[in-house]
Order: structure tokens, then sequence, then C-alpha cells
């Protein structure tokens, strides 16, 4: 659906379980792991995991989808001294994400790789606001939860697996779920989280 200010609004399923398809009947797919005790950064670099394993599956590689990973993960070590400056460089794939077009070429990029541009929308839509939805007031505690939610139910669907949780464990949702600033290391940390063998939700349980 286009709203009247000209932005998409994406069609929105919030399952309790994520589901596919085999056989053509529903069978469950990973459940969600136990991310709801995690801070809003670290929701975040949870669904940049997924959102990235979503593009390796398409074989996805452009300039446009670098800028918009490393604007997201670049938040991770933003200060209140620099948020103007890392604010002010949102490449326009942020902009797709909330409902604005695609910068010149991308949908016919995501066309040329077979990629369904409405699913794709879902899962860079998001990513997006999962942050922004709560950059400039309180963080969300549900509906980031719900989006980590919808953008898990596209990608564990195209077989893309969470990201092992034990790096995330120490930033929690306190003090209003904003988190801290990472250091360099933390941040290699948070990057490097490696996939969860199949079958298994994570090193902290499921929900």
């Amino acid at each position: 659906m286009t709203l009247a200010n000209g932005r998409r609004e994406p069609a929105v399923a919030q399952p309790n379980l994520l589901l596919r398809r085999q056989g053509g009947r529903s069978i469950p797919n990973e459940q969600m792991p136990d991310v709801a005790s995690l801070s809003l950064p670290a929701r975040l670099a949870v669904a940049l995991h997924l959102f990235t394993g979503y593009c390796r599956h398409w074989g996805l590689d452009h300039p446009e989808l670098s800028s918009f990973v490393e604007h997201l993960w670049a938040y991770m070590q933003v200060r209140g001294d620099t948020f103007e400056a890392w604010y002010s460089r949102r490449p326009p794939l942020v902009e797709a994400g909330m409902g604005w077009d695609y910068p010149d070429g991308f949908k016919d990029y995501l066309a040329s790789r077979g990629v369904p541009e409405a699913e794709f929308h879902r899962v860079l839509w998001a990513t997006t606001e999962i942050l922004y939805f709560s950059l400039f007031g309180a963080a969300d505690d549900t509906g980031s939860l719900s989006l980590l939610n919808e953008l898990a139910s596209v990608a564990t669907a195209r077989g893309v697996r969470w990201p092992n949780l034990a790096p995330f464990a120490s930033s929690l949702w306190v003090g209003g779920g904003g988190g801290q600033c990472l250091s360099d290391e933390e941040l290699s940390q948070w990057r490097a989280a490696a996939p969860t063998e199949p079958g298994a939700i994570s090193d902290r349980g499921g929900n």
C-alpha cells in the first residue's frame, strides 16, 4: 500500500512461530531465540547478521548494500557528539527501508539476481526500522522484537541461521534499552558472531 506521503507500507506478518512450506503444508522453522533480554543495539546486530545472511543467499554484492550495513554497524559506536555526523551520512537504502524509493538502478539489480522485490523490501524495512523507529524517542521494546521476528521469518525461510547470541549476552535491555557504546574490540566480536549450528537455537536457548 502507498501512503499519502508517498512512502510504501510493507505487508506485515507477525507469526508466533516461524514457518516454512514443505509438500504443501506449513511446518515449524527455527524458533525465535531468546532475544527479549538484549538491548536495542544487540537486537540490531542480530538483525544485521540475518540481513547479510539473506543477501548472501541471493548472491547480492552491491555498494549500496555495503553502505547500508556499514552505516548500521557504525551506530554501535555513536556518541552524543558524533550522532549528527553519523545521521547525516545515512545511505539511500536507509531511506528506502523507511518507504522511499530505491537508489537509481537498484530495483533493476534485484531483478537481475532474481530477488523478489517485495520480499527484499520486507527484510530491508524490518532491519532499518529496528533502529530508526526508536532513533528519536524511547527505545521500542515490543516494536523492535516484532520487527526482528518479521525479518527472521523471511531470512530463516531462505535457510539463514540465527547468529550465536553469546557475543551480545552482556548488552541487556536495562535503563531504557539503549545499551552502551562499543569499543573497537567489542564491535569486532559482535560482527564476527558465527551462525548457530543446524537445529540449535543459540547458546542462550529458546524462549
